[in-house]
């Protein structure tokens, strides 16, 4: 792009700065005709603060999330958005925060991460990045939810940290599971792809949360009927919605959390319960914590509901019970 004579005063620049919480690229202000010796001045009089080699802030002291964000961005160049938490972050997920910024552009330029007191860059690279996974009309740009909820679900620390990031994306409404199915089905190559394509399809289902996740994982190890999800049941006096149900045998397992002890909901879960039992269900209460740290007692006590009300297992699988 030719070098513009523009001052720092115009129009163009101010609109350039404040859209991006007055942090710019040098190569931005040396469009405007602004020198690296401006910049070197400009900084030891305590007006702009450097960061990196590439960007630079217009005004002293720390720096916002948003002026974070967008150092993240212009220190990568070319076509890069955030990405990953970053991304989903400013979707607007919450609890799932990183202090750093993930940014990601197009495989091949081999852009080094940024490390500031002011700010942690993180850059990634992909060889797959289409226009479609990434929003430019955001500001700053980021990849879509769908692609930031894989890209994070892929990367994260751990298994559990994987299908959490996935849970909560959909429990928040950031994403639609089927949606990020079919992102997944096409990138054969991404790491933990059957862990997410699995976990898609148990939110699909409707277990929404990382207890009912480990609930249904065990069942399936187990080898015990799997049950409907978060099935609707409507009530003369509103509708419950049954977090796994056996409608052939009346057989409902509550997978209670630790919002499930506040005084309020544990009175709206006892209403619920008598309920159910009226209407000749039997209901397994299972606390999280059993379900996470003792899974065979959770697959035992739903085995023993079951067959309490009919259900008869393979001899092998009685055996094993």
């Amino acid at each position: 792009m030719p070098r513009r004579r523009h001052t720092l005063d115009s129009a163009d620049f101010r609109d350039l700065a404040t859209g991006q919480e007055l942090v710019v690229s040098r190569r931005e202000l040396a469009d405007f005709g602004v020198s690296r010796h401006v910049i070197s001045r400009r900084e030891a009089a305590g007006q702009w603060v450097t960061v990196g080699p590439l960007v630079v802030v217009l005004r002293p002291g720390g720096m916002t999330r948003t002026q974070q964000l967008w150092a993240g961005v212009l220190h990568a160049g070319g076509d890069a958005c955030l990405a990953r938490s970053t991304g989903l972050e400013v979707a607007g997920l919450e609890g799932f925060g990183d202090d750093e910024v993930h940014v990601c552009r197009t495989h091949g330029e081999n852009t080094d991460d940024l490390v500031h007191e002011l700010v942690h860059v993180r850059v990634h690279e992909s060889r797959d990045l289409p226009s479609s996974d990434v929003l430019r009309t955001t500001s700053p740009p980021r990849m879509s939810q769908e692609r930031c909820a894989a890209d994070a679900a892929s990367a994260a620390r751990s298994e559990r940290a994987c299908r959490t990031v996935l849970a909560m994306c959909v429990q928040q409404g950031l994403i639609v599971p089927g949606r990020v199915r079919a992102m997944v089905v096409e990138r054969r190559n991404l790491p933990r792809r059957k862990l997410i394509l699995e976990t898609l399809g148990d939110l699909e289902g409707g277990a929404q949360s990382l207890p009912e996740q480990d609930f249904l994982r065990s069942l399936r190890r187990a080898g015990l009927p799997m049950p409907s999800r978060q099935r609707p049941v409507r009530r003369p006096d509103g509708r419950y919605v049954l977090d796994c149900d056996y409608d052939e045998w009346l057989v409902t397992v509550e997978i209670n959390g630790a919002h499930h002890l506040d005084v309020r909901h544990r009175e709206y879960d006892d209403v619920r319960r008598t309920r159910l039992a009226i209407g000749g269900r039997l209901v397994v209460d299972l606390g999280s914590w059993i379900v996470r740290h003792d899974p065979a007692l959770a697959v035992l006590l739903t085995a023993d509901a079951l067959r309490a009300r009919g259900w008869r297992p393979r001899p092998a699988l009685q055996a094993r019970l």
